[in-house]
């Protein structure tokens, strides 16, 4: 009986002794927390961070912008669909050449009607916005995470609430001081404790301010894009004209009207040919009218 409770009370002690040591922990880093170096150096991080990251965004969507304004300009070249149709191997080369889109152009190339007779349109069978999207900025040359570059704010804010949290469990640990010792012990205890505790707040408000102008400045340049994309778009848009459903049915109802049209002449001048024919005698009629 005796073992059994000297043994439950080591047990305890153990227990005890595992949440004593990272308070002690915690209360040797305190004064480490507290210092204004240390607040100056997770700033510093937080915004070398942020800043490298919206360096990161807004280089390489300028990469993809300036892309895809060339593109559009060698697009422009031709005023119109037939203008377009004429100058279809120049374009298709330089779009070919082009680092950025050209993996996408060879692709959406495919899906082209070229015609084997010049003067006539070149259609696609599919819309641009289907090969050419926000999605170019994962291709090789831009490589940009979107999904990493839309959770940026939130990490940012994640990350001034650990620091947080760090800065409050140490003010915590301190907080034993206020109620124990010498009235300058408890004065020391209780500054400590305000200095440690200011810790948390700081880092908090530069994660949400932080995190507020990496959303601002996101949100600016996938604008950017999506305007270049667009009117990237609208050039492909104006000279290759999509091949709709209603357009192949017109088509085929014109060519089914022409192919009647031929057919009705054809049986027309069959027709007369057969009936002249029948009027006209033989030779050998006319060698026998001579004949007497």
């Amino acid at each position: 009986m005796v073992n059994a409770r000297l043994a439950a009370r080591i047990h305890y002690l153990a227990f005890l002794d595992g949440i004593i040591q990272p308070m002690n922990i915690l209360q040797q880093v305190a004064p480490i927390i507290s210092n204004p170096i240390t607040i100056a150096a997770v700033i510093g991080v937080l915004v070398i961070w942020a800043g490298l990251s919206g360096w990161k965004l807004q280089s390489r969507s300028k990469h993809l912008v300036r892309a895809l304004d060339l593109a559009r300009e060698e697009l422009e070249k031709a005023s119109d669909v037939a203008a377009f149709s004429n100058r279809y191997p120049e374009t298709d080369a330089a779009l070919e050449r082009n680092s950025v889109l050209g993996s996408r152009w060879r692709e959406f190339r495919e899906s082209l009607l070229i015609p084997h007779t010049s003067g006539r349109p070149i259609r696609t069978t599919s819309r641009p916005e289907v090969w050419f999207d926000l999605g170019l900025l994962r291709v090789p040359g831009i490589d940009i995470d979107l999904r990493y570059h839309a959770a940026m704010p939130n990490l940012l804010v994640g990350a001034g609430l650990l620091f947080t949290f760090i800065g409050l469990s140490a003010a915590l640990a301190t907080a034993g001081g206020v109620v124990t010792g010498t009235a300058s012990v408890r004065n020391d205890a209780l500054k400590l404790l305000l200095e440690t505790a200011s810790f948390k707040f700081v880092t908090s408000l530069v994660g949400m301010f932080l995190s507020i102008v990496y959303a601002v400045l996101r949100k600016r340049v996938l604008n950017g894009v999506e305007r270049a994309l667009d009117k990237f778009r609208t050039a492909l848009e104006e000279r290759i004209p999509l091949m709709t459903p209603a357009a192949l049915q017109q088509e085929a109802n014109a060519l089914l009207e022409r192919q009647n049209t031929q057919l009705e002449t054809f049986s027309t001048e069959l027709a007369l040919n057969w009936e002249l024919r029948s009027t006209i005698p033989s030779t050998s009629g006319w060698r026998s009218m001579l004949a007497h």
